[in-house]
């Protein structure tokens, strides 16, 4: 990337990173589509190496709020979801898909602005968390399914349990991607030259995140999940 580029592309890191560091998800539904733009050889190892150092630092931000049994289910659900997202992208309609996923995620959201909550049972974690590997793999839409599970919580929690989901599977992203040849030394380094936007975002979520406990995290949650299902509702009917 040349020296605006990397500019570019740092400021788009830092508005997703915020976002993430604010509310637990949401970085790449900012950062992606403005990072493809500036240089698509960034997506998806690059975005995803910076990924892991931005949700590390929340997860040491936010440790005292972690709880390894509330995520559990939905990390198990993650994995064979990841395996279907994988093998329905090779076999169905991408767009067949994203429009499925995204009514599913859109419906989630209008139930929770309508004030039904779901419960978080074992099997509603599991079956988010299969949603969530699916969607990441095959539409690039992985944090909201859980997302709504947590809409509720405080917003130390929500940060605290959606890092560690999110490091989670971008892990196994990373070692899918890696076995297939498609991550390597290159996309460390081109992930590397984003880490600045993560810092900057993170210190900054770090002073936005509190005043959003307040009583905001709940909409803005939901919101951030609605304009994921509508992005990913657009690109399928286009």
């Amino acid at each position: 990337m040349s020296g605006f580029e990397l500019i570019a592309a740092v400021a788009a890191m830092a508005l997703g990173a915020a976002l993430q560091g604010s509310i637990g998800f949401g970085q790449n539904l900012v950062a992606a589509p403005m990072v493809a733009l500036i240089e698509p050889e960034v997506i998806p190892g690059g975005l995803l190496t910076a990924s892991l150092f931005m949700n590390s630092l929340i997860l040491l931000r936010e440790r005292n709020d972690f709880d390894l049994g509330e995520v559990s289910w939905a990390l198990v659900g993650r994995v064979p979801g990841v395996v279907i997202g994988a093998f329905a992208v090779t076999m169905l309609s991408r767009d067949g898909l994203g429009l499925a996923l995204g009514i599913v995620v859109l419906f989630a959201a209008l139930a929770n602005v309508a004030g039904f909550q779901i419960a978080r049972t074992p099997r509603n974690k599991f079956a988010a968390g299969l949603l969530s590997g699916i969607g990441a793999t095959a539409v690039g839409i992985g944090g909201p399914p859980v997302a709504m599970l947590y809409a509720n919580v405080e917003g130390k929690q929500l940060r605290a349990t959606m890092s560690v989901f999110m490091m989670v599977g971008t892990v196994i992203s990373v070692m899918a991607l890696a076995a297939f040849g498609e991550y390597g030394a290159t996309e460390f380094k081109l992930g590397l030259q984003l880490v600045p936007g993560v810092l900057i975002g993170f210190a900054a979520s770090s002073k936005l995140g509190p005043f959003l406990d307040r009583g905001y995290i709940r909409p803005l949650v939901i919101g951030v999940s609605i304009v994921s299902a509508l992005s990913v509702l657009a690109k399928s009917l286009a």
